[in-house]
């Protein structure tokens, strides 16, 4: 026993030899597969030894019991049994001297004997236990955390147990419940009543040992009182008085408020108004909250558990009054507690009153009492200030002589601080906590709107005069400022956004009106030359969309007050590229908000389009835009356009709108950079020495001329409507086209006439040339030209590789960005804004497949070079060049394009092929930490790539059988050209059928190739991919077998194709680990080619199962035998699973069990209180009530 101990000891010494304590640690493993372990592991467990043997033993005697006790003889497990419930009364220390752990690792053994033995073989467990709980204080707790870790381990931990044996302990624990209930009751009623008696007499170490008891007992009934009849809680122990009666108690307050919020969690369907009986002890609850202890944490942790507690309550009364309408005691006084409660300076606690209060505002029972609308104005003076996005770095900025206005703001920064460990942990809940706050002014708008209005006017006038006195003070004073205006302009958002703009309409003859034009004056009035409240007023400025259109001085408000701050610089800036990052934002602000405004309200600002586009092009002309702001500009141009509902009028606007770009974009300058790489590389700034300034200015204009174009397309709209769409002239109509021989002239059909698409002729060339050219960049001659210090666009930059398109990225300070970097980004740019565009053309189809020199165009460009493409350029490729040509093709067309297109497809094939190759290879070699790194993001973009072939590759050659009545695939060996409809085994192939591309391509005997190509994505490493091409294949193969128009010698091609490359293949994949959903799919595909073969009288599916390894001729003449024998489709199926389960393998990905949510444990950081692993404070005397009393009830 001995070695044993120091085997122990040196396991656990960290000092010791690693290899001395490997030799350990493997003797202490050897010990518990001794026979006779359970006997010495009692050794261990005496308390004479140390925690770590003891501890050491306890662990061997639950491997004991959790891998052998069904081996051991039924006297033996009596006497193991017997044992553990001796060690209960004379094997462990006293309450207070005992470790945690000790105890809780000495219950769960006993617990794992009860869930092998009871009811059964342990027929005595409650005698057993409760008869040992009598014997002294220590057994009483032990015998406490027993019964509470039962019923956990039935109830939630149960993933071990077969679902039977949960059912029979789930009756065992049923029957004594209740016994165990009243145990529960009187442990709580003694040991409250001896904590108080040695209280009354200072006796501390009593008050600690029977506060453990007490803890113990409510932790206990934590696993109960979520599920048991809500009658068990009622009647002579009434719980609900006994936990609200023990909130006044310090010691167990936080606890006894986790036991009710876990009953009225209780998702009661019949007994719903039982848990209202809560009201009753309303004042119980409210007297609990003025007691305070010493410690901030106590008393904090206590204020949030009995915040959730009253939230919960009122919400659990809201949902009964959905089906009856009842007001339950106490209600005034809870409500007007609430309100106290909203006004807490803990963000926490008020974001747990908020959704109480949301779902109260919408009972329109309640809201209608008299004197609600009271209620309400008290309300939003308690939620007033709440809105002010505080942040710990604010609090840095006080100093330590601060004024007393700033108090109350580092009181909640205080409260904060303690809540979020981190600023990003505090944004994300900031963010939370606010959409809470703004929904809560919103209901309240809907609900009472000429109130909140009235309050809304006093509150802006208020908080618009701080932000003037505020911006004229210091530092402090100005930051105040500033986070005052941003909170008003929530507030007004969330407000203005709920008035009926009918009410509107009526003009100054609606109170409303004059309301909302007295929230706007101040708003309007303001004028600072601080950026960031400039901005926060501009955006509140757009809140007011609605009124503006009843306002017929709106326009005049537009043009002062938001579009001169698009201009906007601070007094000490001068250089229009080297601005600060909030005039920047204030810029910003003001593009957005002037779009908009020519979003909601176009009608009214069409009145004044001449006016508008002047002043805009004044800007322009002034150079006083960056590109971005630019774009922003042409987006508020493009959204008026979109109201004018006519061809002619549109089409005429937007010409003038493009025409200053089309003549940019086709000028000669811009002709010559984008048809030479080494003037691209120039103009772009990669053979100069210029200032990044210099370079940005210049190199900008190439990809900001893209996007302009790329907007215009994006952003216009026509009408959907049927009817206007012909009352606007844009109607549909046949094109006349000449193609060179073998098309010739063709009548190309589109389904509307686009304003934009007269454009594409003289834009796309040039978008062609600079496809071509960035395309040659990555060829071996390109990458020679680039200077080395400009090697790095060659490079994928991790950090922008997700976020690259967005266009309304934010403009940086070229300051900080070095002009290699500046070079990589445009040129990135301007290629995804040249592939989308493209996919634009498409999508309209006139102007693009109407231009007879395109075939010529797109070979000498789009499909140039493609072997050089990176997988991170092969996804857009794919995505915004090869799906669109392909999907919204013309069918008169398909001759020309259908045969570069499949060539296009088996390149993009090829390089996927040949960078898996590379990766497999690279992962073989040794690499530094950087290396790995940028290994790993390559991964992830071939990984994207891949993915983005596969389900390119099922758009072209699959669509939904909804939408077949259109483009449907007739059967292309068919005399009559009617479809054919071939029975089908999978379920996904009802949902799904072919293309009329993947008909030409059957019928021109081409589309081998592509399936081909399919069939070896199975071999990448890449579960989804894999997914997606066994989806495609499981509709295509079965539909090639059963075509009967198809030739026999290209059939024979086809089932040589699927019988010996795909079901290899196919059962390659099975041995590897898949989901049970996709290895379902492998099998039924892997089945569909043997049997159809098996139809055919073809022996390649059987010649390939027998090269497989562990496939005899003895087995395949079984398995060949029971295959015969079945008769249905499905029993044959059901044979071959079988077969490839035991000859083949098929892995299948283990099953993952999930906990389930608790309510005490959402989210962590408001639920848990930080007083874990600290001793208790003695607590105050001032205790209201004499709470013996209630044991005596």
């Amino acid at each position: 026993m001995e070695s044993v101990i120091e085997a122990i000891r040196v396991a656990h010494d960290e000092c010791a030899n690693s290899e001395v304590r490997n030799r350990a640690k493997a003797a202490c493993d050897e010990f518990k597969n001794l026979p006779d372990a359970y006997t010495c592991a009692f050794h261990l467990m005496h308390q004479r030894h140390e925690p770590l043997v003891r501890l050491f033993g306890e662990s061997v005697m639950d491997y004991v019991v959790k891998n052998k006790w069904n081996d051991f003889q039924y006297h033996t497990r009596v006497e193991i049994r017997n044992a553990l419930l001796s060690f209960m009364v004379a094997g462990t220390k006293e309450v207070l001297e005992e470790q945690v752990f000790i105890k809780e690792k000495f219950v769960a053994v006993l617990v794992e004997i009860a869930k092998r033995d009871w009811p059964t073989t342990w027929k005595t467990l409650w005698e057993d236990v409760s008869g040992v709980a009598q014997k002294g204080d220590k057994q009483l707790e032990l015998s406490l955390l027993f019964f509470g870790a039962l019923a956990q381990d039935i109830h939630d931990f149960n993933q071990d147990l077969p679902k039977n044996r949960i059912r029979l302990l789930s009756n065992a624990l049923d029957e004594i419940v209740g016994r165990i209930l009243d145990f529960y009751y009187k442990a709580i009623e003694m040991s409250f009543g001896k904590f108080q008696q040695a209280k009354s007499v200072s006796d501390s170490h009593s008050m600690k040992l029977y506060h453990k008891i007490m803890s113990a007992g409510l932790k206990g009934l934590q696993s109960y009182i979520e599920w048991i009849p809500l009658t068990q809680i009622e009647g002579k122990r009434n719980l609900w008085h006994v936990f609200c009666l023990l909130l006044s108690d310090i010691s167990v307050r936080t606890t006894s408020a986790e036991c009710l919020i876990l009953l009225l969690s209780r998702a009661e369907k019949k007994e719903k108004l039982k848990q209202l009986a809560l009201f009753d002890f309303v004042p119980l609850i409210i007297r609990s909250m003025s007691i305070n202890s010493d410690d901030f944490d106590n008393d904090y942790a206590f204020q949030k558990r009995v915040s959730q507690l009253l939230s919960l309550l009122g919400i659990k009364h809201l949902q009964y009054c959905q089906t009856q309408f009842i007001i339950p005691p106490n209600y005034e006084t809870f409500l007007e507690v609430m309100l106290q409660v909203s006004a807490h300076p803990s963000m926490t606690i008020t974001s747990f009153m908020l959704p109480f209060w949301i779902a109260l505002l919408k009972q329109r029972e309640i809201v209608s009492q008299d004197g609600f609308t009271n209620l309400l104005g008290q309300l939003l003076n308690a939620i007033d200030n709440k809105n002010h996005k505080l942040s710990a770095v604010f609090k840095a900025k006080f100093g330590a002589d601060a004024s007393r206005d700033f108090q109350e703001i580092k009181r909640r920064l205080d409260y904060d601080k303690h809540d979020h460990e981190t600023a990003s942990e505090w944004s994300e809940s900031f963010l939370i906590f606010r959409n809470s706050l703004v929904q809560c002014y919103k209901t309240m708008t809907k609900t009472f709107p000429g109130m909140v209005l009235s309050y809304l006017e006093q509150k802006t006038i208020r908080d618009v005069a701080k932000v003037k006195a505020g911006l004229e003070g210091n530092a402090q004073s100005i930051t105040l400022a500033q986070i005052e205006m941003e909170s008003l302009r929530h507030v007004i958002s969330a407000i203005i956004g709920e008035v009926p703009s009918e009410v509107l309409e009526e003009g100054p003859n609606s109170p409303y009106y004059v309301l909302v034009q007295n929230i706007l004056k101040p708003i309007f009035d303001l004028s600072t030359g601080d950026a960031v409240v400039t901005k926060e007023r501009l955006i509140t400025l757009t809140c007011f969309g609605a009124y503006y259109k009843t306002d017929s001085s709106s326009v005049g408000y537009i043009l002062s007050a938001v579009i001169e701050q698009m201009t906007y610089m601070a007094p000490d800036e001068t250089n229009l590229w080297n601005l600060s990052k909030s005039t920047i934002d204030t810029r910003r602000e003001a593009g957005k908000a002037l779009l908009n405004l020519c979003k909601t309200m176009s009608g009214k600002l069409l009145e004044n389009l001449d006016q508008l586009t002047s002043v805009i092009s004044n800007m322009f002309l002034n150079n006083s835009l960056l590109t971005g702001e630019q774009i922003l500009a042409v987006r508020c141009l493009v959204a008026l356009s979109n109201g004018m509902k006519s061809y002619e009028a549109q089409a005429s606007f937007l010409s003038t709108v493009l025409q200053p770009t089309i003549n940019d974009w086709t000028s000669p300058a811009v002709s010559s950079v984008v048809k030479k790489m080494s003037s691209l590389l120039t103009f772009l700034g990669a053979n100069s020495s210029e200032s990044p300034y210099e370079v940005r200015k210049r190199s900008e204009k190439l990809a900001g001329l893209l996007q302009s174009f790329f907007v215009t397309w994006t952003q216009s709209r026509i009408p959907q409507d049927p009817q206007e769409k012909i009352q606007g002239g844009y109607v549909p109509r046949q094109i006349p086209v000449s193609f060179a021989p073998p098309l010739g002239n063709v009548m190309i059909p589109v389904q509307s006439s686009y304003p934009l698409s007269q454009h594409v002729p003289v834009i796309f060339p040039n978008i062609c040339a600079l496809v071509r050219t960035l395309h040659q960049l990555w060829t071996p001659p390109g990458r020679s030209e680039v200077p080395p210090e400009f090697q790095s666009l060659y490079k994928i930059d991790a950090k922008r590789y997700f976020g690259l398109v967005s266009e309304n990225e934010n403009e940086k300070t070229t300051s900080s960005v070095p002009v290699h970097q500046l070079v990589s980004q445009n040129i990135d740019h301007v290629r995804i804004y040249s592939y989308k565009l493209l996919e634009f053309f498409a999508m309209q189809k006139e102007g693009l497949f109407t231009l007879p020199q395109l075939p010529e165009l797109l070979v000498n460009s789009f499909f140039c070079h493609l072997d050089r493409l990176e997988p991170h350029h092969l996804s857009l490729y794919l995505n915004h060049v090869v799906r669109p040509l392909a999907v919204y093709l013309p069918q008169e067309l398909y001759a020309v394009f259908l045969p570069m297109l499949h060539e296009v497809l088996l390149i993009c094939f090829q390089v996927l092929n040949s960078e898996w190759k590379k990766q497999k290879d690279s992962k073989s070699k040794f690499k530094s930490n950087e290396e790995n790194a940028d290994d790993m993001v390559r991964e992830k973009t071939l990984r994207d790539a891949t993915r983005t072939y596969a389900q390119v590759t099922k758009e072209i050659l699959l669509q939904s059988s909804t939408n077949s009545s259109q483009n449907a695939a007739p059967s292309p060996f068919s005399n009559f050209g009617q479809p054919v409809a071939p029975k089908v085994e999978s379920n996904v192939a009802l949902k799904l059928e072919p293309t009329a591309i993947f008909t030409f391509y059957l019928k021109t005997g081409t589309l081998h190739k592509l399936i081909f190509d399919i069939i070896n994505c199975l071999s990448f490493e890449d579960t989804q991919t894999n997914a997606k091409c066994t989806y495609i294949l499981d509709i295509i193969v079965p539909y090639i077998f059963q075509d009967s128009t198809i030739p026999f010698e290209m059939k024979k091609e086809y089932v040589n194709l699927f019988a010996s490359t795909l079901l290899s293949m196919v059962l390659m994949c099975l041995t590897e680990e898949n989901s049970e959903e996709h290895q379902e799919n492998m099998v039924g595909l892997a089945h569909v080619i043997f049997f159809r073969c098996w139809e055919l009288k073809d022996e390649t599916a059987s010649g390939v199962l027998m090269k497989m390894p562990n496939i005899t001729q003895e087995r395949y003449g079984a398995f060949w035998k029971r295959y015969e024998e079945a008769k249905a489709e499905k029993g044959k199926k059901s044979v071959f699973r079988q077969f490839l389960t035991e000859t083949v393998g098929i892995k299948m990905g283990s099953m993952i069990f999930k906990k389930q949510s608790n309510i005490l444990d959402i989210p962590d950081q408001f639920w848990q209180h930080k007083l874990e692993a600290k001793p208790e404070e003695e607590e105050d005397d001032g205790i209201p009530y004499d709470l013996i009393a209630l044991f005596g009830l």
